[in-house]
């Protein structure tokens, strides 16, 4: 799964020292999943171990997915030859 985290969401890792691998088990294996109509983004929400102490830990993000269309040979081949 690749993560790509704004520079808002960088600094709150860096200033909360939350791990990237917690937020990835997170994403994979939520206790609650939601989406918040208002800011158009989910939030998935589990029970990590933070220094000692369990706390929930929240992940909120927009999910994109790339497509690509692969086109087949025989179909190339026709529009090359009209």
């Amino acid at each position: 799964m690749k993560l790509r985290f704004s520079k808002h969401a960088k600094q709150k890792i860096e200033e909360r020292r939350v791990k990237v691998e917690d937020i990835r088990e997170v994403l994979k294996d939520a206790e609650f999943v939601f989406y918040d109509v208002e800011s158009k983004a989910f939030v998935s929400i589990r029970k990590i171990t933070f220094e000692e102490a369990e706390t929930n830990l929240v992940v909120v993000y927009k999910q994109y997915i790339r497509v690509k269309i692969l086109r087949k040979k025989s179909e190339e081949r026709r529009e090359e030859n009209g």
